[in-house]
């Protein structure tokens, strides 16, 4: 099976106009029908020996490897050996400490609530480059067991529920996760070239590096951190496209014996039999064994969030489900490494995307990427919001709220801060407009970045509320009349997360008023739990902030003043990718507390050490 000419040619414009020759670079591999129809690559994998990236390139394939991990353990809750609804503890000892809510179901879904241990690392001290070790990421967990939700209600990202995978395995299998994975999935399906690297100090065969465009060059990476079952895994595009084929024979076969009501459940106490039973014996297509198989499915199933929301998330992979359409996927990031899986299940479809570079000049990563390639293949996109079409003006209701809204807002619950920007009126975008001014348009800075907002296009212009979606739909803001002054404004804002099940009021931070507290004087503040100090220092008109903490003195970061009870600043270089980001500073006038919170890990309380001056 091959492309069609045109098609080929299209392709291989997207991976010019992704990256120059010379410059840090992309493997592309597709499969259609479980056989690869293209592959392809342009730039270097090393800007000192000129090596090329290749589709066969070892390459660093970081979060991708957690569907591996589940698929691991999985596999030996068929066998009965692993408890999905039993608390980690039972394998584990020292997660005894965790909410006692907390199964190994949720750890799987990401909707334990514990906070990412490399996030929390950040506010202890910790340097983006320094050495960062599995031990020191258990001492992180350890200090921070708090679920930030009820387990089950919410999905937040977290790293460290995979290490605990990793552990359970080794608990119950005698085996380490590098060991199973090449026992149970790299052997079986011929992934030679694919193993678990830990350091990702060391150097990979084929020598790859990553890079960071900096003050108008490239500049290579420093990392050292290390990880296991959350993203350590070693593979080459043509490598994961063979995982892609076993995948989707699974994901086919799920979807049959789903409607047959076969699926074998992981809980059944005869899980092992029936999975014989339905799969056969010792191996099945993709060359992977009947328990490995089955495992495969079950972890493409999404299980709802307590309160009978659906989830986006399953286990270890995103499955977003569009009508008849699904899309399987997970990216991968570390400083100077970038990957991305999708599988188009009605277009029987696999795209494996590969980037070495943290960021680009020319716009676009490997999410950005492999969606144009999707669309050069005819594939349209799965679960984006019905939006207005972006050349209509839009009414004046619509114009007006955002005029209201526009400003910081927070949920202190939630530990969330976005700011909401666009024009003043219809007028002022109107004639921005016809300036290619891109500020003209309405948008949310949320976490790491600013987003165009696009009016949904569901709502009519005699609606009360008006609703505005990112374009991936991620995520989306309600604007209407509030009932009463909002801090000064007549706007009420909500904000919903679809995938995270977040659904919340917003308030706005005032602006304007004298700046009291830390936030004018200055201060000193300990989190005893985590044994972290942070330190708000006033210089030359200037605030920053910065942590001392278990692993050293970190860097110092300006500090963004809202009012006297709000601040933020920005995180942007973590021990991993992607990094804390945007991090809300509240102030507790009435305890002297200072709480912080960012995307990963919220409503961190900070206690004054000693009266402000």
């Amino acid at each position: 099976m091959s492309l069609h000419r045109q098609t080929s040619a299209q392709l291989r414009a997207i991976l010019q106009r992704a990256v120059a020759s010379d410059e840090p670079g992309i493997a592309v591999a597709i499969a259609r029908g479980g056989n690869t129809i293209w592959t392809g690559s342009r730039g270097l994998a090393n800007l000192v020996s000129h090596a090329p990236l290749t589709p066969h390139t070892p390459f660093r394939i970081c979060s991708i490897s957690k569907q591996f991990a589940c698929t691991l353990v999985m596999r030996e809750a068929l066998q009965g050996r692993v408890d999905l609804n039993a608390r980690p503890s039972r394998y584990v000892p020292w997660t005894k400490a965790l909410d006692p809510r907390v199964t190994v179901a949720h750890l799987m879904q990401n909707k334990s609530g514990v906070r990412d241990q490399w996030v929390m690392a950040m506010l202890m001290g910790a340097r983006a480059e320094q050495r960062f070790t599995l031990e020191d990421g258990v001492e992180v967990m350890r200090r921070a067991p708090e679920s930030m939700f009820e387990p089950g209600t919410q999905n937040s990202y977290c790293n460290g529920n995979f290490e605990i995978l990793g552990e359970i395995l080794l608990a119950v299998t005698g085996q380490t996760f590098s060991q199973l994975s090449y026992e149970n999935i790299f052997g079986p399906l011929g992934m030679h070239s694919s193993f678990v690297g830990i350091d990702t100090a060391s150097s990979l065969p084929g020598d790859a590096r990553g890079y960071r465009f900096h003050m108008g060059a490239w500049r290579e990476e420093e990392n050292a951190v290390h990880w296991g079952a959350s993203a350590g895994i070693v593979s080459t595009a043509e490598d994961l496209l063979k995982w892609a084929g076993a995948l989707r024979l699974a994901s086919r076969e799920q979807a049959r014996t789903s409607r047959a009501n076969k699926l074998v459940s992981a809980a059944s106490p005869h899980a092992a039999n029936e999975a014989r039973a339905i799969y056969g014996a010792a191996a099945q297509p993709g060359h992977v064994d009947s328990l490995t198989f089955a495992a495969m499915q079950a972890i493409l199933r999404t299980t709802p969030f307590n309160d009978g929301s659906p989830a986006i998330y399953a286990s270890g992979i995103t499955n977003l489900v569009d009508g008849n359409r699904a899309l399987l996927t997970h990216s991968g990031a570390l400083r100077g490494w970038r990957s991305i899986l999708m599988h188009f299940t009605r277009e029987d479809t696999s795209i494996v995307v590969f980037m070495n570079r943290t960021n680009s000049p020319q716009g676009k990563l490997t999410r950005g990427v492999a969606m144009q390639i999707a669309e050069a293949l005819g594939i349209d996109r799965v679960g984006r919001p019905r939006v207005v079409d972006a050349s209509v003006q839009p009414d004046p209701q619509s114009t007006v709220l955002l005029a209201e809204a526009a400003g910081v807002h927070i949920s202190r619950e939630q530990g969330l801060l976005i700011e909401l920007g666009g024009p003043a009126n219809a007028t002022q975008r109107a004639r921005s407009a016809r300036r290619s001014d891109s500020n003209a348009a309405p948008w949310l800075y949320s976490h790491l970045d600013r987003m165009p907002l696009f009016p949904l296009a569901s709502q009519t212009h005699a609606a009360r509320n008006v609703a505005f979606a990112t374009d991936d739909g991620h995520l989306s803001v309600r604007l209407g009349k509030s009932t009463e002054q909002n801090h000064g404004s007549n706007a009420a804002v909500w904000l919903d997360m679809r995938e995270e099940n977040i659904h919340v009021p917003l308030s706005r931070a005032l602006l304007g008023a004298p700046v009291r507290g830390p936030f004018a004087a200055g201060g000193r503040y300990r989190c005893g739990p985590i044994e972290s100090e942070l330190d708000i220092q006033l210089k030359d008109h200037e605030i920053d902030i910065g942590f001392a903490g278990l692993f050293g003195l970190g860097v110092r970061y300006p500090l963004n003043v809202v009012n006297s009870e709000v601040a933020w600043f920005d995180l942007m270089r973590g021990v991993d990718e992607s990094p804390p980001g945007r991090v809300l500073v509240y102030w507790d006038a009435a305890e002297n507390t200072v709480e912080l919170s960012c995307a990963l890990a919220r409503r961190i309380v900070f206690r004054a050490i000693r009266n402000l001056v």
